[in-house]
């Protein structure tokens, strides 16, 4: 609230000083004031419940009221050299964005900002929690082991909005000593507040609790370069030091179903780790070189260091278990990586209708964080409900270093002016740690490409390319306890190909017109389950046209379709490898967006109108079968097994906008406009949220304690008024800032 005041006080300074520029005259009158102003009120005919305002408020602030929606002030002393400039939009709200900038041309700059993101994931969330004295999220005595009774559910009130508030402050500073030299400090500051929904398995059971995390985590980063050119080479030396701190490590629950812990049944409070506070620092030198025959080379060298050592949380929250060993036991992880970049471009022309082009790029992260065995790491607790130990000899974690390689060459050849074709060869290269089914990948990819411009009011370009992806060899059934033949979609032989096909066309002022056409298909041949085909379309275009000489209309279309088929295996203690217990998968992920709009002037300097509607729609289907009836000794194997197609996840947005905007004289304004948002959607994952799952039979049959996080549709229409102010430039009797 503090940083909201403090840019409010800073608005109705700047309003002050541009309602006023003439205040206080003595010196140089050659000082220069200049700005504009949109003051606004939002008023809804048709507005959301409480309940349907997650989705339509996702990333914005839509209350009603008041609203100053742009600001800017421009001031330049007498002397002419520096200027100062502040900017502000939607001020005094959730979203809002101040930035201010100061700067004397070849000297230096510095640029401020600070802008506001929330983030609201539900408004219709029931806590069925008490305040309780330990935690915010413990359950009243009263609830404990009584959840078969869903009167206190449906009683418990709904909460406010579950919302997390970015503050995104940055200040960069440019100071340019000389022709040659920048020196730069950029700082980014990002505080994120407030809580989401998380779900935690209490003792490994199908007892399931969604409650609210805490969110109270700092992210700052320092970035300090310095850049020295010259007309034949430029260097530049940079560092990166960028911190991230939790003020929560953890967060704990109580267990509904157990008002005391039990060394064999369980934790009556469950406890989750939360993202440890870390640092990274990253060395940089970069530089390029200028060299005869127009060649030019360019390449850069970074090292990184990361650490994090932040205190393990208790092994166990269940008071019930103990043992002597569990306090010799390691307390934190001593997180050490190392990463290390190189990068390496070079481009020739030695003719006017070639060019040559080399890369090479070098990825190495080095994970040198500690190992614990058996030895440092005795004993294992398992759900809280038992504790078990290690073998000495046993390892116990693990760590996964890996090396990356990218080359590619590049050579276009233009045989005329209209004609250019580009050939090039990629190569890929990944070095695994041990331990993985894959040490090593090569990937190879040939590509060409075709640009024709006959003439200037058109261009074509069009693209292809094949990779061929193969390992070194799989290693079956080792890694995570994996059935043979099963491959990584990440690290299996994999064949891609790929086509881009884009057309650009201005037959004339009025007329722009452009398509794009892309299609790819990734197939996994020596996959004998996993993914085993993923295919792509997309095709788009957007067409405006000048109606007369005032008046622009323009439409556009994107269809995108994603298919994936996956071949797995269901498996249970009594059939780990049942050949009949294979399903296959489809899935079908369709998106279309499409929208119609015009923009112009109705009456010359002094109606313009604007006018959108777009819509767009997604789908997500998921379909399985079974290539073969399954087939096992008991009923319900069979019918684990047996697949099951899943309902179509689909949503849908409208939203329509008309405004009209008269301009009362060059300095005054008044706009008028209307919005209409519907927003629909089913989503069998969620629905039904809002009732407990339970068994009126068995209270210990209770399968989960949920916040009731469902998206709800909604409709709304709203107004928007507001007065704009565009001052000529005003001349101040002297320096304002």
């Amino acid at each position: 609230m503090t940083s909201v005041k403090r840019g409010g006080s800073l608005l109705l300074l700047a309003g002050a000083l541009l309602a006023n520029p003439g205040a206080g005259r003595a010196q140089t009158p050659d000082s220069i004031l200049s700005g504009s102003a949109e003051l606004g009120w939002r008023s809804f005919t048709n507005k959301p419940s409480a309940q349907q305002m997650a989705k339509f408020e996702e990333y914005r602030d839509m209350g009603t009221g008041p609203v100053l929606q742009n600001l800017r002030i421009n001031y330049q002393p007498g002397d002419g050299r520096r200027k100062y400039e502040l900017t502000a939009a939607d001020a005094f709200r959730l979203d809002q964005a101040l930035a201010g900038r100061a700067q004397q041309p070849g000297l230096f700059d510095l640029r401020l900002g600070w802008d506001r993101i929330p983030h609201t994931f539900s408004t219709d969330a029931r806590l069925v929690a008490g305040s309780g004295t330990s935690s915010p999220f413990s359950l009243p005595s009263t609830l404990l082991r009584t959840l078969a009774d869903t009167t206190a559910w449906r009683a418990a009130p709904f909460i406010g909005p579950v919302r997390t508030g970015w503050d995104v402050a940055q200040a960069v500073l440019t100071v340019t000593p000389d022709a040659h030299h920048d020196i730069t400090a950029d700082f980014t500051n990002i505080a994120k507040s407030g809580s989401r929904p998380m779900s935690m398995s209490l003792n490994a059971t199908s007892l399931y609790r969604e409650f609210l995390e805490p969110v109270d985590q700092n992210v700052r980063d320092l970035k300090l370069s310095e850049s020295y050119v010259r007309r034949r080479y430029q260097v530049q030396l940079a560092y990166d030091l960028n911190a991230f701190d939790n003020s929560n490590a953890s967060v704990s629950v109580t267990n509904p179903l157990l008002a005391t812990s039990s060394p064999t049944a369980g934790s009556s409070v469950g406890r989750a780790a939360l993202a440890p506070s870390n640092l990274a620092q990253t060395f940089t030198v970069a530089g390029g070189l200028n060299l005869p025959f127009r060649t030019r080379v360019n390449s850069t060298l970074s090292y990184g260091v990361r650490s994090q050592n932040e205190p393990f949380i208790p092994y166990t929250s269940n008071s019930a278990l103990t043992d002597s060993r569990l306090a010799t036991e390691p307390t934190s992880l001593n997180g050490d990586v190392r990463t290390l970049l190189a990068n390496f471009t070079a481009t020739t022309r030695p003719f006017r209708a070639v060019s040559l082009t080399a890369r090479y790029r070098y990825w190495d992260f080095d994970d040198r964080t500690q190992l614990f065995t058996g030895k440092q790491i005795p004993l294992e607790v398992i759900t809280d409900r038992s504790i078990t130990a290690f073998a000495d000899t046993t390892v116990v974690t693990e760590r996964f270093p890996y090396r990356k390689q990218n080359a590619g060459l590049e050579l276009r050849w233009s045989p005329i002016r209209l004609v250019g074709v580009q050939a090039g060869y990629a190569w890929e290269r990944w070095n695994r740690a041990e331990g993985l089914e894959v040490a090593t990948t090569n990937e190879y990819t040939p590509r060409l490409a075709l640009d024709v411009t006959p003439a200037d009011w058109i261009s074509l370009r069009a693209s292809v390319s094949h990779s061929n992806r193969l390992n070194d060899g799989y290693a079956d059934g080792t890694a995570n306890d994996n059935f043979n033949g099963f491959r990584r979609f990440n690290m299996a032989d994999r064949d891609r190909n790929a086509g881009d096909l884009l057309a650009q066309i201005s037959a004339s002022d009025r007329l722009a017109f452009s398509a794009n056409y892309s299609i790819g298909h990734d197939n996994y041949p020596n996959s004998a389950y996993g993914v085993q085909s993923d295919r792509n379309t997309v095709l788009g275009g957007d067409v405006s046209y000048l109606v007369g000489t005032r008046l622009t209309v323009f439409a556009s279309y994107t269809y995108e379709l994603y298919r994936m088929g996956e071949l797995n295996k269901y498996r249970d203690g009594t059939n780990p490898n049942n050949g009949t217990f294979d399903y296959q998968i489809d899935e079908r992920d369709l998106m279309q967006t499409g929208g119609v709009g015009l923009t112009g002037t109705l009456v010359p300097k002094r109606l313009d109108v604007e006018f959108r509607w777009d819509r767009s729609r997604g789908a997500t289907l998921l379909q399985t079968r079974n290539p073969r009836a399954p087939s096992a000794t008991t009923a319900a194997s069979i019918a684990n097994a047996t697949a099951t197609d899943f309902p179509e996840i689909s949503h849908t947005w409208n939203p329509v906008h008309v405004s009209f905007r008269y301009d009362v004289n060059p300095n005054w304004s008044a706009s008028l406009g209307f919005s209409h948002e519907s927003w629909d959607s089913y989503d069998f994952r969620t629905a039904g949220l809002g009732t407990l799952v339970y068994s009126s039979a068995s209270p210990a049959a209770v399968s989960g304690v949920p916040l009731g996080n469902d998206l709800l549709p909604y409709k709304a229409d709203y107004l928007t008024f507001s007065i704009g102010f565009r001052p000529h430039l005003s001349r101040a009797a002297r320096p304002i800032l």
